[in-house]
């Protein structure tokens, strides 16, 4: 009889290992807790116990899980901080059974503790827990007893003589920790559910326990982290019994009353009817970059009407102003890019943008201009703002201390541009320039969006020249992408894969022209048809050689895998949601560990027949490619490779007969399964760290990398697969060096240099390991890097002539901290920096509000334009303090009065402006041609309350938990496993 404990472990065991989908998971733990029900605690010591593996480098499900299991009240914040403490470093000391390798004597590393921590604090901000009393009193116990451990393990002598001869790395994880551990201290006093219950009696015992614990943490931390700590002794000290109404003066008492009676008696007005006195608006030219940098930053998210609808609720009716301040601000996310050393591939799309987007913006808003202002005007007013060392003209660039002479083409670039799309005459850009144009406008003049739609139908062959030029910088990429993007459609819709395939292969050929591809269309509109025709992919009856269709099949898909990695998109963001989609089963499916006995009979005749064909028989025949389709060929790949090195392993696969055999797959109609090989192999080295015998792997590894012969079409598309998945399987296989299975294999070393020596590939908002460290391993972390670039912006802003070119800003900062401290933290640090700039100023003067506009900015781009994954938003937050602050505004709160000023200039932005009327911009490059296109239905994700039975039944009798549960849903783990 199998215990719930055991139950449970193994549920857990294999959650891990299948990667299995959080929504799954949630619906399958809340069954399995309903039906083997064990303590929360128990649940959450499961899912932390950490390995051998995972104590070096943590799981990011298990974090994930944690959340989702607290969200759903399985398991309490007292049961995961009761769990994180006995196997921290910092905790309990641990007795050891087992000799020095044992699990017991293993800790989970510090960047899983940040993490839980954070998202508890996420769960205490929001209300969310705790639930009750009870949980509230063993809230603060667990609390206290973490604190005291993490106060013991810093302050004792050992402890302090350690850290002197440790490298930076584990002073960094200490610090990291602590400040962690008092972000979480603070969000507890702040809790009313929690803070409430310091001073009752029932709780005497605990809340004498917690200060303690909170004046063990102030002593220790009063230097490093004096703003915590002061915060902390400021809650301590009104928790204090000292501190009751006998001891305050008769005017605390009396304002206690009063401030108690207006709270009881809801008298404290709402957001929309508080009433502040009203400040002037500026538009600055720091939250006019912020707002264009946080488009650019990842993906570029160019959404027409968006854009402009923002732009018109800022600006109203002064036209003027806007385009000049467009035109300004697209040159300083330019320059601001060279400034942050941005690597130079990133560097094309602000300037595309300048180029060839921005001119389609002003053509769009000139019919809306009336004399004497007109195009060439505003773009005069705006060239005068421009920092000439920044972009400076052809004749200075020779001069012995100008360095930036790669950005000298940029104004004539801009201007010729303009001049193309009929924004001013050619004889008025040597005016402009203030010498003669060392260029001229091209010599095929403004190519037309429907006339280039022409030709690509009728001579498809001429698509590939023309996407070559979507990086010049000439004014005509969006009429060529604009065109790219409805041939794609077209020829998607019509399942015209034969003209199809040549267009994809030139442009994963390099990744830029997906960039700009994306300035003048969305990925929603390319890629739906591209997935629906990959869904519904069939072989014709009259089908003659199979060959040449699986080429144009693997030219598709590997067009749609590259926009997939290039962005970090979802199945969400694809909107697939048929449980039959060939590509949701592919990209969440990640694993495929299945066992041969349990495919289904075709799949496991498939699988046979390649197998026999690449291995044994030498050849793969037409006949075999005719009777799998590409789908199944690709579904197929992980149980392939798994079985490739069963056979290496065993001996049943010699090393001649798997170099032939491997070969095959090098060829350009098998080409594309790579990309989901290289994944799986990602993810097999993360889950066979206990393998003792990982030879056979690298050697497969090695081949598959660095093949010994390959034809040169074939070539140009390895290298694009490697350059697709190089990075995460480098990560695992330094992972494998570090650990002590990777001491013998001689192989590691040279793949990871050819792996190396592929940069990434991808474009999104997760910054740079050089950005995390620039920004948290400074005193205050990214709190105080966030608050100081806040500053650098509105002294910028502020002082146009002081020097400053541009003030280093990226919109990547504010996501990672919004994803690391969570949307309060985010926006308490931001309040305190607005109010600091009111405090400095006394409310006088610009510099607060354009504090105000600069803020309002970040938080609506954080919300609007890149959103975020989960229910919370930084405008929301926001709000919730808003909401607050109208009950402290009649007091004279500063911070009150500046919180809800930003609450109402952030509603501003959200709100829709039809006081101008201007033509579409789309009506100058592109239209609309994705509307009509339907999408699946959704899937199914409900559980019978009677399936868990015959899944636990399973993992009984065949310990597998979840082969029929992922069989029957189609869902496994993240996208692709590496999410």
């Amino acid at each position: 009889m199998v215990s719930n404990s055991e139950r449970w472990g193994l549920f857990c065991q294999r959650c891990i290992q299948k990667r299995l989908n959080v929504t799954l998971f949630a619906r399958l733990a809340e069954t399995l807790q309903t039906q083997s029900p064990i303590p929360g605690e128990q649940i959450a010591t499961l899912f932390l116990r950490p390995t051998r593996d995972t104590a070096v480098a943590p799981d990011p499900r298990t974090a994930s899980y944690i959340e989702k299991l607290l969200e759903d009240s399985i398991v309490d914040v007292p049961d995961v901080l009761v769990a994180l403490r006995k196997f921290s470093r910092f905790g309990q000391p641990k007795a050891s059974t087992g000799g020095p390798t044992s699990n017991q004597d293993l800790s989970n590393p510090p960047e899983l503790e940040i993490v839980i921590l954070f998202r508890i604090s996420r769960s205490v901000s929001e209300g969310l827990s705790p639930a009750s009393q009870s949980e509230g009193i063993a809230t603060l116990h667990a609390a206290s007893n973490w604190i005291l451990d993490l106060v013991a393990a810093g302050a004792s002598n050992e402890a302090a003589e350690a850290l002197q001869s440790a490298p930076p790395s584990a002073r960094q994880e200490l610090s990291d920790i602590t400040s962690t551990t008092g972000m979480l201290a603070v969000t507890l006093c702040e809790s009313g559910s929690v803070g409430g219950l310091m001073n009752r009696g029932a709780t005497k015992e605990v809340a004498t326990e917690f200060r303690k614990a909170l004046l063990s943490y102030v002593r220790l931390t009063e230097q490093s982290f004096p703003q915590l700590s002061s915060r902390l002794e400021e809650f301590r000290q009104q928790y204090s019994p000292r501190q009751d109404l006998l001891t305050h003066t008769a005017e605390n008492v009396i304002e206690q009353v009063i401030a108690s009676n207006a709270l009881n008696t809801n008298q404290a007005p709402s957001l929309e009817t508080v009433d502040i006195i009203e400040r002037p608006i500026i538009n600055s030219r720091a939250g006019l970059n912020v707002y264009l940098n946080s488009l650019l930053a990842g993906r570029p998210l160019i959404d027409d009407a968006s854009i402009l609808s923002f732009l018109q609720n800022r600006y109203k009716e002064n036209i003027a102003m806007l385009v000049i301040d467009l035109i300004t601000a697209s040159f300083d996310v330019l320059a601001n890019a060279m400034f942050c050393n941005e690597p130079s591939n990133m560097v094309i799309i602000p300037r595309s943008f300048l180029i060839n987007k921005v001119p389609l913006y002003l053509a769009t808003l000139a019919p809306a201009m009336f004399p004497p202002v007109n195009p060439e005007y505003c773009i005069a007013e705006a060239l005068k703002l421009i920092d000439p060392r920044a972009f400076p003209s052809f004749s200075s660039m020779f001069d012995i201390d100008n360095d930036n002479s790669s950005f000298s083409d940029d104004r004539q670039d801009f201007l010729f541009a303009c001049c193309l799309h009929g924004l001013l005459p050619e004889p008025s850009i040597e005016v402009l320039l203030g010498e003669q144009p060392m260029q001229t406008l091209p010599p095929g003049g403004r190519y037309v969006k429907e006339e280039l739609v022409s030709i690509f139908s009728k001579e498809p062959d001429k698509i590939d020249s023309y996407i070559g030029e979507l990086k010049e910088m000439s004014g005509n990429a969006g009429a060529i992408a604009s065109a790219i993007g409805e041939a794609i459609i077209t020829m998607g819709l019509d399942r015209d894969t034969m003209s199809l395939k040549p267009i994809c292969l030139a442009l994963v050929r390099d990744p830029l022209y997906i960039d700009v591809l994306m300035l003048f269309n969305t990925t929603g509109a390319i890629l739906r048809p591209l997935c629906i025709l990959l869904d519904g992919w069939r072989y014709d009856d009259d089908q003659g050689e199979h060959q040449p269709i699986w080429e144009e099949f693997g030219s598709v898909l590997l067009l749609v895998l590259a926009f997939i990695y290039r962005y970090d998109l979802t199945v969400e963001d694809l909107k697939l949601s048929s449980p039959d989609s060939f590509l949701l089963r592919l990209l969440e499916n990640s694993t495929n560990f299945e066992q041969i006995a349990e495919l289904p009979e075709e799949q496991s005749k498939n699988l046979g027949g390649w197998l026999l064909g690449m291995y044994k028989d030498g050849q793969i025949s037409d006949e075999l490619v005719s009777s799998c389709t590409p789908q199944q060929f690709y579904l197929l790949i992980p149980m392939l490779f798994n079985q490739t090195i069963l056979a290496c392993n065993t001996g049943k696969l010699n090393n001649e007969r798997l170099k032939g055999g491997l070969e095959y797959l090098l060829v350009p109609f098998l080409l594309p399964s790579l990309v989901k090989a290289f994944t799986w192999f990602s993810t097999y080295l993360w889950q066979q760290h206990t393998d003792p015998d990982l030879k056979n792997t690298l050697k497969i590894l090695m081949l598959l990398t660095k093949p010994a012969s390959i034809s040169g079409e074939a070539a140009s598309i390895h290298k694009i697969i490697l350059a697709m998945t190089a990075k995460p399987l480098e990560i695992q296989l330094r992972a494998l060096k570090a650990s002590h299975l990777g001491k013998d294999q001689k192989d590691l070393e040279p793949l990871i240099q050819t792996l190396h020596s592929f940069h990434s590939f991808k474009r999104t908002t997760n910054p740079s390991k050089f950005e995390r460290n620039l920004w948290t391993q400074v005193p205050g972390g990214i709190r105080s890097t966030l608050k100081h670039n806040v500053q650098a912006l509105v002294f910028w802003s502020a002082n146009p002539s002081n020097g400053i070119s541009s003030a280093p800003y990226t919109h990547r900062q504010i996501v990672y901290a919004r994803d690391m401290i969570g949307c309060q933290y985010v926006v308490w640090s931001l309040i305190d920096e607005l109010q600091g700039q009111y405090d400095r100023t006394s409310g006088l003067g610009t510099t607060f509000d354009i504090a105000l506009d600069v803020i309002a900015t970040m938080i609506y781009a954080s919300s609007a334009s890149t959103g975020h994954h989960g229910n919370f938003t930084l405008s929301e937050a926001v709000r919730l303090e808003a909401e607050d602050a109208t009950k402290l505004l009649s007091s004279g709160s500063i911070r009150a009065e500046v919180t809800i000023r930003l609450h109402k200039r952030i509603e501003m932005q959200l709100v829709s402006n039809s006081l101008l009327t201007v033509p579409d911009v789309t009506a100058i490059v592109a239209a609309d041609t994705a509307g009509g296109l339907k999408l699946d239905a959704p899937v199914d994700m409900t559980v019978a309350p009677g399936e868990i039975d015959n899944i636990m039944a399973a993992a009984m009798n065949e310990e597998d938990v979840f082969a029929a549960a992922l069989d029957d849903i189609g869902l496994g783990g993240g996208l692709m496993g590496m999410d």
